[in-house]
């Protein structure tokens, strides 16, 4: 399934990724990884592994751009997510 968020969740959860080799799937617009008008991105791959009332537990595919294929797992603000 496909997510949308706003970019500063993406980019502070790719920042920590970062440090282990992990890079996001993510749907690029127009040549960006983020939507700059809407200051979105959208992950190409999402697993939805747990749900409370404020924010939900996202496992996010990683290895299309480097081929280290795994997963990256965090939490996301239902307020930040994009419908």
């Amino acid at each position: 399934m496909k997510l949308t968020v706003k970019r500063w969740i993406a980019d502070k959860a790719q920042v920590e990724a970062k440090i282990y080799n992990y890079f996001f799937n993510v749907i690029y617009v127009n040549g960006y990884y983020a939507d700059v008008e809407n200051d979105t991105v959208t992950f190409a791959d999402v697993e939805v592994i747990r749900e409370t009332e404020k924010a939900i537990n996202i496992s996010v595919s990683c290895g299309a751009i480097d081929g280290k294929i795994g997963a990256w797992k965090m939490w996301v603000p239902k307020s930040q997510i994009i419908v």
